[in-house]
């Protein structure tokens, strides 16, 4: 329900993103596996992996999955900043990243992440972190990619969030 059933872009773009489920979602996706007597998803991420490999698509539809663009793939697209490309996506109807920025320098990422970090509780969706990018599109060319990344693009992680737990009971097995 969040990709637009059409763009006025006629000609080829492939628009990179991921497929997530909102907290709110989730939970409530949960509650009603459990009322059904079914394993309940432990996060998120997996839930949404899982219901876009669902043979069954009135299974997926109810899950209330989000696409949230990233970046563009092949294009025909004229901008030559990727912040001008993700406007224009924005602009056909797309969603945009909450607390997407454009930073001028090492300070203002730092800044950036600092904020996220603090925000990060009251966002819609789980976050591990943020995607630092280069904005230039020909320095991207110039800078390539390693066999599984772009070296124009890293991820800034956020420290794990933990949580106590007591154990109940241990129970062996020889298997």
């Amino acid at each position: 329900a969040s990709i637009p059933l059409s763009i006025v872009h006629k000609q080829r773009i492939e628009i990179r993103g991921e497929v997530v489920i909102f907290i709110e979602d989730f939970n409530a996706i949960n509650d009603e596996r459990e009322l059904k007597g079914e394993p309940m998803f432990a996060n998120a991420r997996n839930a949404a992996a899982g219901s876009l490999r669902q043979l069954d698509t009135s299974i997926t539809a109810k899950r209330k999955l989000t696409f949230m663009p990233y970046g563009v793939g092949a294009n025909t697209m004229n901008e030559t900043l990727l912040s001008q490309r993700m406007q224009t996506v924005a602009s056909w109807g797309f969603r945009t990243a909450p607390m997407a920025r454009l930073c001028k320098n090492k300070d203002e990422v730092e800044s950036l992440y600092q904020e996220m970090l603090v925000a990060r509780k009251n966002f819609a969706m789980l976050l591990d972190g943020m995607v630092v990018k280069v904005d230039s599109l020909d320095a991207q060319v110039d800078m390539g990619y390693t066999v599984k990344v772009p070296r124009w693009a890293v991820a800034y992680k956020f420290p794990a969030i933990e949580k106590v737990t007591r154990v109940k009971e241990i129970i062996l097995q020889i298997g």
